[in-house]
């Protein structure tokens, strides 16, 4: 498979602080057993916040339905599962204004999306493929929060302000790489994304 975007180069394993990894899907119960080991999920008062921004997304995008839910931890990231849930830190939602956490959501979507045409998404969550299915979500991202009148440059405001918290130098760089990236593109962006979310029996993503 061709990316367009391999002239960047770090193992990330989230959209945020925590990396972007993937873990085998088999069901319910370890979508459950997974939660747990993220912090599990609590009742936030950012989860209605989250959930609105999240349906506004959704609102342009067909056969779009989405939940989301509070992991807590005091992490910033967040990650999609295929059957459409989506699950941000605490952290995350306490840090980030209205747009950047659109953003955020904006980008798992965009992990929806892109994967429809991922065969092996095990495989591409390795060495510089992690950094190009990143950026490549990023960018669909974008697509997304334009089409529902939100400012693309969101998600560049996302992504500065994760590497202002990280302390990690190999993550920040990839954030700059990112940021490059979306800057160089960001005439291609336009016209929003209303293509179908689809339902993947594949691993979830992590950002």
């Amino acid at each position: 498979m061709k990316v367009r975007f391999s002239g960047f180069i770090i193992a990330i394993t989230s959209l945020l602080l925590t990396g972007c990894g993937t873990v085998p899907l088999s069901g319910t119960s370890l979508e459950m057993s997974w939660t747990q080991r993220h912090g599990g999920i609590i009742s936030s008062t950012g989860q209605p916040r989250a959930q609105r921004l999240c349906d506004e997304l959704c609102s342009k995008i067909t056969a779009c339905h989405l939940k989301v839910f509070i992991l807590k931890s005091g992490r910033l990231g967040g990650w999609s599962w295929p059957d459409g849930h989506i699950y941000l830190t605490s952290a995350l939602v306490s840090a980030a204004d209205n747009a950047e956490l659109a953003a955020a959501m904006a980008h798992e979507m965009g992990h929806l999306v892109n994967n429809q045409n991922i065969n092996a998404p095990q495989a591409l969550a390795r060495g510089e493929e992690h950094l190009a299915i990143e950026s490549a979500a990023d960018f669909t991202g974008c697509r997304i929060l334009a089409g529902s009148g939100i400012a693309p440059a969101s998600m560049i405001d996302l992504l500065k302000m994760v590497r202002a918290k990280s302390r990690d130098p190999v993550l920040r760089h990839a954030l700059v790489q990112r940021i490059r990236f979306l800057d160089q593109h960001f005439g291609s962006i336009a016209g929003g994304y209303r293509k179908q979310i689809p339902r993947l029996a594949m691993e979830p993503q992590n950002h």
